[in-house]
């Protein structure tokens, strides 16, 4: 009988080696990381050029305010006069914000208005919380800053367009210390008292002001521009016209004006809460907890 041949082994299989999958992927890795460096370098470059578009954007404003300083006459000893009175013309839709609607469509009306803690009987103000209340009364705006508006938008300021109750001309409005406080009476003093007011804060551009005004990045341009107005409470009431004298007749001392409160340094409002503690200057209510607010984030021991 013949021996039987042992079956032959099977070839042994040859695993294919992991390197070629591992090195593929750590090249797909690599790859990655070098675009997510790239993108990341591409970003912080475009930050760059925007701080340095910024930068030249205050450095420019605050050129603008140096030469409007120079120019810019002494208004404070001689008396100034109401060019305008403007009251609610319409309330319009205000979508998106709270609340929805808005009494920012000021117009002049003629004749004397009456004024008293809350503002002209015939105005309406609908968000009371940031745009009303009696320390912000009344919202003036003077001729001047308005021409200089005028000429930078191409385009005509009429009294109201900015939600102003009172224009004037000859009174340095945006320059006003806080505090300071006007008499404003007719000049025939035709029986009507006097109205005695008093500067209580800057106007702060919100965004139902840059949608009034349809111009874009509105609220930083009008903050850089350093013309806010000034928001006022009545201290006696009475009537206010076209054409009454306003006159100053108390300034506190203590340097802080409406800009300066407007640009947010805190030297301004550790001045004024200073002026405040000491007495020089009442600040009411709202603009106290305001200025405390302020000092109390970059300087906690002065809460």
């Amino acid at each position: 009988m013949a021996a039987m041949t042992p079956p032959s082994a099977p070839p042994p299989q040859v695993l294919s080696s992991p390197a070629p999958l591992a090195q593929a992927q750590e090249a797909q890795a690599q790859a990655q990381e070098a675009q997510a460096q790239a993108q990341e370098a591409q970003a912080q470059a475009q930050e760059a050029r925007e701080a340095q578009a910024q930068e030249a954007r205050e450095a420019q404003a605050q050129e603008a305010r140096e030469a409007r300083e120079a120019r810019r006459p002494s208004l404070a000893q001689r008396p100034g006069r109401l060019t305008a009175v403007c009251v609610v013309h319409a309330i319009i839709e205000n979508p998106g914000e709270t609340p929805d609607v808005t009494a920012i469509d000021k117009r002049p009306r003629p004749g004397r208005l009456a004024v008293g803690s809350g503002g002209f009987a015939l105005d309406t103000q609908v968000d009371r919380r940031h745009h009303g209340g009696h320390e912000q009364a009344l919202y003036v705006y003077a001729d001047e800053d308005a021409a200089w508006w005028a000429g930078q938008l191409g385009r005509q300021v009429p009294a109201g367009l900015f939600g102003e109750n009172l224009r004037t001309s000859g009174v340095d409005v945006s320059r006003a210390e806080i505090g300071e406080r006007w008499r404003i009476q007719p000049p025939d003093a035709d029986g009507a008292g006097p109205v005695l007011v008093e500067v209580t804060s800057p106007r702060t551009p919100c965004m139902t002001f840059q949608k009034r005004m349809d111009q874009p990045h509105w609220i930083k341009r009008f903050t850089l521009a350093g013309l806010p107005g000034a928001y006022l409470r009545v201290l006696t009431p009475g009537t206010l016209g076209a054409g009454d004298v306003v006159e100053v007749v108390e300034r506190p001392g203590h340097g802080v004006t409406v800009a300066d409160m407007l640009t947010g340094r805190i030297e301004a409002y550790l001045a004024l809460l200073e002026a405040h503690d000491t007495g020089v200057v009442t600040l009411g209510p709202k603009v106290a907890g305001q200025v405390r607010r302020r000092t109390s984030r970059a300087h906690p021991s002065s809460a």
